[in-house]
């Protein structure tokens, strides 16, 4: 999948790569993880392109402040096929962990 390919000109993604899931034969591509942060700019045009996209915007932290390879999120380390609905989790419980 390429996430440019779904997205208006205007919402180009800043550089960085598609982020392949251990899940599966290296089919699923989970995210795309950019390089650097994002433009401020680039979220509410991300956000608004979610119904023909399908990209969320998101904010991403590594497990270890110390690691190099920021697992989970750029080393693979994710089954999407394991996930929950958002619907089915209660956010004030979630947050308050």
């Amino acid at each position: 999948m390429n996430p440019e390919l779904l997205l208006p000109l205007d919402a180009i993604l800043p550089p960085g790569q598609m982020i392949t899931s251990a899940e599966g034969n290296g089919d699923v591509q989970a995210l795309w993880l950019s390089d650097a942060a994002a433009a401020a700019e680039l979220w509410p045009r991300l956000r608004t392109e979610h119904a023909s996209s399908g990209l969320w915007p998101l904010l991403l932290d590594s497990r270890d402040p110390d690691d190099s390879e920021f697992r989970p999120w750029a080393s693979g380390e994710l089954i999407p096929g394991r996930m929950f609905s958002p619907k089915s989790h209660y956010p004030a419980e979630l947050l308050a962990t």
